[in-house]
């Protein structure tokens, strides 16, 4: 697995996900997730999503944070369900530890 900050080629993959990872939930809560209809381009732009690519580079979950009110802001963490129990949200957890460390050293 690796992970890299997400561009603009990343997006239409990022919308797959994110509508794979949460649709499950809509039928349990009664309406459609926030993380299903994110303005992900925008936080493309900003640098906010991070994704986790197989070996063959293709998008197996990612990860959005951002600095808010002085802290980083963990907001979301999402895996493809066809790589569920392979470790990917808690390999991007990790990821999301070491961006941190790096900004703040």
């Amino acid at each position: 697995m690796a992970i890299r900050s997400a561009s603009n080629d990343d997006l239409i993959a990022i919308e797959d996900c994110a509508r794979e990872a949460y649709t499950v939930y809509v039928p349990r809560i009664g309406k459609v997730p926030a993380p299903m209809v994110a303005d992900f381009e925008s936080q493309i732009e900003r640098g906010q999503i991070h994704i986790s690519t197989d070996m063959r580079g293709a998008l197996t979950g990612y990860i959005v944070f951002y600095p808010r009110d002085g802290h980083m802001h963990l907001e979301n963490v999402a895996v493809d369900p066809t790589h569920h129990g392979k470790g990917i949200g808690r390999g991007s957890q990790d990821g999301f530890d070491r961006v941190l460390y790096r900004k703040a050293v």
